[in-house]
């Protein structure tokens, strides 16, 4: 008795590109929206071990950066998302430096 499902690449109905399209049929979203859910699920579980992990932000951060850049590489989001993020990694490097340099 087999209790996990198996997916197997063959099968024509199983199609890991197409699935935020497929969300976003069966939400009743954008095809936009579907893909930030997608993406959201994605970085959900690279980041949450590691967070449980007690890792430090800025690795955080850096490994989704590189995660966002392998979605955007399928088409899953847009080049702006990567853009935003990494303002935001550069935000809080420079904050940490502003606070090291002062004390």
């Amino acid at each position: 008795m087999q209790i996990i499902p198996q997916a197997f690449a063959s099968d024509p109905d199983v199609d890991l590109l197409n699935l935020p399209h497929q969300i976003a049929i069966h939400l009743g979203i954008s095809d936009f929206a579907g893909g930030l859910i997608a993406s959201v699920i994605i970085l959900m579980m690279i980041s949450l071990p590691l967070a449980f992990l007690k890792a430090k932000l800025i690795l955080i951060l850096l490994v989704d950066i590189l995660a966002i850049a392998m979605l955007i590489g399928i088409g899953w989001l847009p080049i702006w998302i990567i853009v935003l993020e990494t303002l935001f990694v550069v935000g809080m490097f420079a904050s940490f430096l502003g606070k090291s340099l002062s004390t």
